[in-house]
């Protein structure tokens, strides 16, 4: 069935042969996180924490590491996934079940207290983990001027406490999918200027399609499920 109404060069944008398909299906993702971090607007002296370690939070990590940003620590739940946010740069992967986030952060960036309140030093908030506590418990543990920014879909309303978040100035951003960013990542992939490889957990053939998607399904197996077709 033909595509209709579609721009070249826009909307459909050519794979040359030096990048695979393996590689080319990761624009997609990585753009959502460049814009992510396009939003947060880090400089490389920024003292972050990103919440969530999928395709998407792996993404975040890679792209801060790129733009100079050493203070990078990362929550998951998943083993597997924490290793590969260490792989891409992380100064530290945590499993919040296993640590406190709020001593770990502040063993990490530094702790004090605003107006009688433990916080910690950490200036950039990035949740890209979905669950609902991590919202308010970022701004909670927030400093004074803290970004927030928002990159995974809640699909449920979150409780935010406004009055703490507005004695801190806090900003709270949100960011969708990829406005700007998805030629800048292509470019990116075909200039071999990201590692992506910390990404892919799992490779399956097409004809495994509904083992593969259970795999993705997984998160403390999967990080980047991907499906071969035969040549």
């Amino acid at each position: 069935m033909p595509v209709k109404e579609v721009t070249p060069g826009e909307h459909v944008l050519p794979i040359p042969e030096s990048l695979s398909f393996e590689e080319a299906a990761l624009t997609e993702p990585l753009s959502v996180a460049l814009h992510g971090v396009n939003r947060a607007k880090v400089e490389p002296s920024s003292r972050v924490v990103v919440f969530g370690a999928g395709p998407i939070g792996l993404g975040v990590v890679l792209f801060l590491r790129q733009r100079g940003v050493e203070d990078v620590v990362v929550f998951d739940m998943s083993e597997q996934r924490l290793e590969r946010a260490r792989a891409l740069g992380a100064k530290a992967a945590l499993n919040p079940a296993r640590v406190d986030v709020r001593q770990a952060l502040g063993e990490a960036h530094g702790a004090g207290t605003l107006y009688g309140w433990p916080v910690v030093h950490t200036d950039t908030f990035i949740e890209v983990s979905g669950a609902a506590r991590v919202i308010p418990d970022a701004i909670a543990l927030a400093p004074l001027h803290a970004r927030l920014v928002v990159i995974a879909v809640h699909h449920e309303p979150v409780a935010v406490d406004f009055q703490t978040a507005l004695a801190k100035e806090v900003t709270i951003t949100t960011s969708l999918a990829y406005p700007t960013e998805f030629h800048d990542v292509l470019a990116l992939l075909i200039a071999r200027k990201l590692d992506v490889v910390p990404m892919i957990s799992h490779r399956y053939r097409f004809d495994q399609f509904m083992e593969a998607f259970a795999t993705a399904r997984d998160k403390e197996r999967s990080a980047k499920v991907m499906i071969t077709f035969p040549n």
